[in-house]
């Protein structure tokens, strides 16, 4: 009502102000009841939005009264001994409330299971580290320790090899040079008795490899 009222006083200012600026050419009569017939078109007009803004506010004021009583909550109690009675607003509001704090709990009980296993990862994590910087010095240790098993046990085998080596070649020079002497320096013995010896008659170049025999009888 307050806009249409001053809108309409305005209306009525710009009339009244042509009026008076016009009112020398009128006379009095004229003016008085031009001024007159203004006044009671202001009210009629005026009477028409203070009804209508009467009706607006009252149906509002009602249907605000109506709507108070069902969508404020009550609770009420017959009497001491009966349980507590709630209207429909009231157990909306019990609803809503009741969901919020489920969603509240729900996050926050999430924020910390997520904190928890954020911390037992990052324990196993450090854990893990830790027994891999042990683990590295002990690896190094115990190839450390094979290392040097093994090596004393493969000069050992080269070694008795080599001497058996030094071994059979020494056995088979001895071998070699018996059998030279046998060949050589030995008398060989006929069928009848006569011994004859060989012995190592030098040739034009100087060698001693020609055997030259000499024989004699000897007979008992």
């Amino acid at each position: 009502m307050t806009d249409k009222l001053r809108e309409l006083n305005e209306t009525y200012y710009e009339l009244y102000g042509r009026l008076y600026e016009n009112g020398e050419q009128l006379t009095k009569e004229q003016r008085d009841s031009i001024a007159a017939k203004l006044l009671a078109e202001y009210e009629s007009e005026y009477e028409v939005l203070r009804l209508k803004a009467e009706i607006a506010r009252a149906r509002e004021l009602y249907e605000l009264r109506l709507k108070s009583a069902e969508l404020i909550p009550r609770t009420w109690r017959v009497l001491h001994i009966f349980r507590r009675k709630y209207n429909r607003a009231a157990i909306q509001s019990g609803a809503e409330v009741a969901a919020e704090v489920e969603r509240y709990f729900a996050g926050r009980e999430a924020a910390l299971y997520a904190a928890e296993e954020a911390a037992e990862q990052a324990q196993e994590d450090s854990t893990a580290g830790a027994e891999e910087t042990a683990q590295e010095p002990r690896e190094t240790a115990e190839q450390g320790t094979e290392q040097a098993q093994e090596a004393p046990a493969g000069g050992s085998a080269a070694g008795a090899e080599e001497t058996a080596e030094q071994d059979k070649d020494a056995e088979q020079g001895a071998g070699e040079a018996d059998l030279s002497e046998k060949t050589v320096g030995a008398g060989a013995e006929t069928d009848d008795g006569e011994c004859e010896r060989f012995t190592a008659a030098p040739t034009a170049d100087g060698d001693d490899n020609v055997p030259t025999g000499e024989s004699g009888a000897t007979k008992e």
